[in-house]
């Protein structure tokens, strides 16, 4: 098994998992997140991890566009495409994705994906 190579930027993660619970601490990770992506050109996902809290939609679930909007990177009114042209990916749950993991902590979460 290869490791696929980092981008020409030489950081060691091109691609970014952010477990959002949809907590003002979590956006605060987001946001860092965001950055990361940002410099390593690479890609972002974005799950829900909450095991105490069911949601029946995904209104709340983190917005990247508007981030990005309000740093200057994304003209106001962006559209999806004008992501993919700053050269990153956001992957994260449609409307009809309820991708939801339910565990006793977002770390075993994030690893019980990993192991399956």
């Amino acid at each position: 098994m290869t490791t696929p190579a980092a981008p020409a930027t030489g950081l060691p993660y091109p691609r970014i998992i952010h477990p959002s619970d949809f907590t003002e601490d979590s956006h605060t990770g987001l946001v860092h997140a965001i950055k990361l992506t940002l410099a390593a050109q690479g890609e972002l996902s974005v799950m829900h991890v909450d095991p105490d809290v069911a949601r029946a939609d995904f209104e709340d679930f983190p917005k990247v566009r508007p981030i990005l909007e309000r740093w200057g990177v994304l003209p106001k009114g962006s559209r999806r495409e004008q992501v993919r042209d700053l050269g990153i990916t956001i992957k994260k749950p449609g409307p009809s994705v309820k991708l939801r993991l339910r565990a006793f902590s977002a770390t075993s979460a994030l690893i019980r994906p990993i192991c399956w």
